[in-house]
């Protein structure tokens, strides 16, 4: 249920996070990497949601740019190197996934390198635009750019 725990609440958690006004998230509420997070206002999640970033050498200033009046249903999660930004009002659908990282480029050299122990790489950003709807269980990839009002439908 939204709302469980409101902004003002949970702010020492997120400590160094730029959140907007009148946020709420669910329980088990998770982030890593605050400091290069920004929420706008009336940001609402449900519950079991992640926001990660993980900055490296490669990529030392990442950004997680989330709008005002963006809704993440519950279990959503966001994995940021380099930049992911989310337009205002967009709504994302249970279990939606997004991410701009990987382990490892896909090359031979680093076949015999255990996928956790690859360096994380971007192939791009990710930039979704204004009054985006992601639907239900929706991966979407490094360098991916959604415009505005699109509807991405389920398990796409």
């Amino acid at each position: 249920m939204f709302g469980e725990l409101k902004c003002r609440s949970f702010i020492d958690y997120l400590a160094g996070c730029d959140l907007g006004t009148n946020s709420h998230v669910g329980p088990d509420f998770s982030i890593h990497g605050e400091g290069f997070i920004h929420i706008g206002k009336n940001f609402s999640a449900g519950k079991s949601i992640s926001l990660q970033v993980w900055p490296t050498e490669r990529y030392s200033d990442p950004a997680l740019l989330i709008g005002s009046n963006v809704v993440m249903a519950d279990y959503s999660y966001v994995s940021c190197a380099h930049h992911v930004s989310i337009g205002d009002g967009c709504l994302l659908g249970i279990n939606a996934f997004i991410t701009d990282n990987s382990h490892g480029a896909n090359i031979a050299a680093e076949l015999d390198i255990a996928p956790n122990d690859r360096e994380i790489v971007s192939k791009g950003p990710v930039c979704i635009g204004k009054n985006v709807w992601i639907g239900r269980n929706v991966c979407i990839l490094s360098g991916v750019n959604i415009g505005d009002g699109a509807i991405i439908g389920a398990n796409a």
